[in-house]
């Protein structure tokens, strides 16, 4: 019995151990996966196209995504097939890296979707969870969480 799952179980077993730092996928089907960051910060945001707060957020995670300091990683509540969520994105003006996959739960070891949209999280460069941001956010108030953030991560 084991020889008929040999080959699938080697096949498997490479997959993973090659394609662990690649999880995600994102609209263009590119895996990507934290590696991709180069240390920088990592603000996840929970969205929807039906959440009227999430989609007045679209423009200032935009312009946030410019910082050389942090990469904003978006990703759809809903979980909508992939034309789908093309669709939205385009139609919200997405310009920063939307996941096909939850990042939550490589990101925190678990399945986990926030209860309140949008949400935001913020990772630190080695991947710990630095802040939950809930409800709206502007440029400036990111750029405040992160200033915070990394001040608190400087005395860890």
């Amino acid at each position: 019995m084991l020889g008929k799952w040999r080959g699938w179980l080697l096949g498997l077993a490479i997959c993973l151990s090659g394609c662990q730092d690649l999880p995600w996928r994102d609209l263009n089907n590119q895996a990507f996966g934290p590696s991709s960051l180069n240390g920088q910060w990592l603000m996840v945001n929970y969205w929807a196209v039906w959440c009227k707060p999430c989609r007045e957020e679209i423009q200032e995670l935009n312009s946030f995504d410019q910082h050389s300091e942090v990469t904003v990683l978006g990703f759809n509540y809903d979980q909508p097939k992939l034309a789908t969520l093309i669709e939205q994105a385009q139609g919200l003006d997405i310009r920063f890296r939307v996941t096909q996959e939850n990042p939550a739960l490589l990101l925190l070891g678990k399945p986990w979707l926030p209860q309140v949209l949008p949400t935001t999280l913020l990772f630190s460069p080695s991947g710990q969870l630095v802040k939950t941001l809930r409800g709206p956010q502007t440029a400036a108030t990111l750029a405040e969480q992160l200033a915070a953030a990394k001040e608190q991560h400087k005395t860890e």
